[in-house]
């Protein structure tokens, strides 16, 4: 509500702020940040919006920020029936946002009359920078980072690196320049500044300013995994998941680093995991499915693939264009048995994205699924055209195996070693 309107990285990095400490609390059940912040431009019926987010309360707030001053608005509803369980207006300093954000998330917390254990209650204390200028090229990071495009995550490199100028001992950004600098570079997008040993460094002294920073050491796992480090990935993966065993990252970056590895069982288990976390997000119990399969696990691959379909489902009702959940959704259907369904998504999530490398990738998944080898193979030759892939994931992905006997194959991911 900002009078130019230009504060959306703003007001979303609140929302994640407070989303991240609610996450932490035990007991609590909270929608994951990507499924929930795609309502902001819906006027939907909070009833409506508990039943497409199974959940029993929603967190709804405004922000309006001019110069050095900010007014927060929020309030707790009851899905059910409706009713406000608590709301505030906050009239602050800018440079009291922290403040706002930890007093938030408390009285959401004794709201829902959910009794924090011994310790608990620094969990919901904002532990990053006070400098309000490194905090905002911070946020304005963290939200290209989550588009997930190659354009975007680029910028995030830059805005990252300035919240380093302006506070070098803030834990948070270093850890935000890993993640991105890693899925940049596995991904095979050439920066011509950095490479995997600074993605390291990054989560390195994340770790140092930090100790205690789950996302540090998530960050440093998948780092680490560029260089090749597996065995120090892992004990992050690990010390990550001991800081912080409801971290929804850890679980499913974790299970992705067994995956790779052919390891199902445990990639499963930690999937599984964090679909538990957050039920709302369909890539966990996706993913998971052809762990089981790999393990030849029939019952359950079933159990997995009928949760996959119905997140999907759910998903799909709130956001239907999003491309990449049509991707997994053809994938699903072709398992499901309906076909026509799976090749009729499968073509919208083409003409959707249809140079996009995930979007092929995943088109490739989806044909080897319905036994169309070549058209997986074409698929699949023209996602690694791009430059793009990583081997180890192709090699041990199970939607793939049928094509591994082919010589094309061989021929086609030849050109990633």
């Amino acid at each position: 509500m900002s009078p130019n309107r230009d504060q959306e990285y703003f007001c979303a990095g609140t929302a994640e702020e407070i989303t991240n400490a609610l996450t932490r609390v035990r007991g609590l059940q909270v929608a994951s940040r990507a499924t929930a912040f795609r309502f902001k431009d819906h006027d939907l019926h909070p009833h409506e919006v508990g039943r497409l987010l199974n959940v029993n309360a929603l967190l709804q707030g405004s922000v309006r920020k001019m110069d050095a001053r900010v007014r927060v608005s929020a309030q707790l509803v009851d899905t059910a029936e409706g009713f406000t369980l608590w709301s505030e207006t906050y009239d602050r300093e800018l440079r009291d946002i922290f403040a706002v954000q930890e007093d938030i998330a408390r009285h959401v917390v004794a709201a829902l009359k959910i009794h924090l254990l011994k310790g608990e209650a620094g969990l919901l204390q904002w532990r990053g920078t006070m400098n309000l200028h490194a905090y905002e090229y911070y946020l304005r990071g963290r939200q290209l980072l989550n588009k997930e495009k190659e354009a975007e995550q680029r910028a995030a490199v830059e805005l990252f690196r300035e919240s380093i100028r302006l506070d070098h001992k803030f834990a948070y950004a270093h850890a935000g320049l890993a993640d991105v600098l890693t899925q940049l570079l596995r991904n095979r997008h050439a920066i011509s500044d950095a490479t995997a040993a600074d993605a390291v460094a990054a989560s390195e002294r994340a770790i140092e300013l930090a100790p205690d920073l789950a996302d540090a050491h998530v960050a440093r796992g998948n780092a680490l995994q560029l260089v090749p480090r597996a065995a120090d990935a892992q004990a992050a993966f690990e010390r990550a998941l001991q800081l912080d065993p409801q971290h929804f990252h850890a679980h499913y970056w974790f299970a992705k680093y067994w995956a790779s590895r052919g390891e199902h069982a445990a990639a499963a288990r930690h999937y599984e995991r964090a679909f538990e976390i957050q039920p709302d997000d369909y890539r966990p119990v996706t993913l998971a499915l052809q762990e089981y399969q790999a393990l030849q696990d029939s019952a359950g691959e079933q159990h997995a693939l009928q949760r996959s379909w119905q997140a999907l489902e759910r998903h799909l009702a709130i956001d239907p264009d999003d491309s990449y959940a049509n991707d997994h959704a053809a994938g699903a259907l072709m398992l499901l048995g309906r076909r026509e369904e799976a090749m009729r998504i499968l073509d919208r999530a083409l003409m959707l994205r249809p140079d996009d490398f995930r979007t092929l990738y995943t088109a490739a998944c989806t044909a080897s699924l319905g036994g169309m080898y070549e058209a997986a193979l074409d698929f699949l030759d023209r996602a690694v055209g791009k430059g793009r892939g990583q081997l180890e994931w192709i090699l041990n992905d199970n939607d793939l195996a049928p094509l591994r006997e082919l010589p094309r194959f061989a021929e086609i991911v030849a050109r990633l070693r």
